[in-house]
């Protein structure tokens, strides 16, 4: 019967060649955010262009209205007073 062998030592192990992220976190502290009030309406306009793509699959032509509607619904203004209810 064979023995088990002792873990091998960190220094001998073998990574992979590829990188195991596709994005460095420098990458994603570098890159430019957008603000919501510029990315929301850009959302609504590729929503209501899928929504005018006659190809839709069931679950998508449903989906698409709710996530317009949410949108839509972020970006109306409201009156933000100083007293809780």
């Amino acid at each position: 019967m064979p023995r088990c062998q002792p873990p091998t030592p960190a220094s001998r192990r073998q990574w992979p060649d590829k990188p195991l992220h596709r994005h460095s976190p420098n990458d994603l502290l570098v890159s430019e955010l957008t603000p919501l009030a510029v990315a929301l309406p850009r959302m609504v306009e590729q929503i209501e262009a899928g929504l005018a793509n006659k190809k839709l699959e069931p679950a998508e032509e449903r989906r698409l209205p709710v996530r317009a509607d949410l949108i839509r619904w972020l970006l109306a203004p409201r009156l933000i007073s100083s007293n809780p209810s």
